[in-house]
């Protein structure tokens, strides 16, 4: 038995089976008999917690962590320099596009109003 299990069975009075005589457990075991437990060891008595403290602390850990990340009554986050220059390259596209729009809808409004010979066209020409 290792030390590990001999100090979780403090003070526990057991039998262990050490040999048998046709190698199987039958009639004639040698028994030895268990009593003696070892010391506490001191670093498991100064820093020992039971396990409900232990699980306990972990849960409000948790809990604060998750908190903190997801409080809805926190001030939003600031942009950092990629989300920002992301929005910006964003608007200057869209801005592009309707400028392209805008240029394609007078060119046609004027090729109309050369095709058509309108003077008095409402149009820019």
């Amino acid at each position: 038995m290792d030390s590990a299990a001999r100090a979780s069975l403090a003070g526990f009075v057991s039998t262990s089976v050490l040999t048998s005589s046709d190698g199987l457990f039958g009639d004639n075991v040698e028994e030895k008999r268990v009593t003696e437990a070892p010391a506490p060891r001191p670093e498991d008595t100064a820093g020992y917690k039971p396990l409900y403290e232990q699980l306990q602390g972990r849960k409000e850990q948790k809990d604060s962590e998750w908190k903190e990340k997801n409080n809805p009554f926190a001030p939003p986050k600031g942009l950092d320099e990629e989300e920002f220059e992301y929005i910006q390259d964003l608007e200057s596209k869209r801005e592009d596009v309707e400028r392209k729009r805008q240029a394609q809808h007078e060119e046609d409004l004027a090729q109309f109003c050369k095709e058509f010979e309108w003077s008095s066209c409402y149009c820019v020409c």
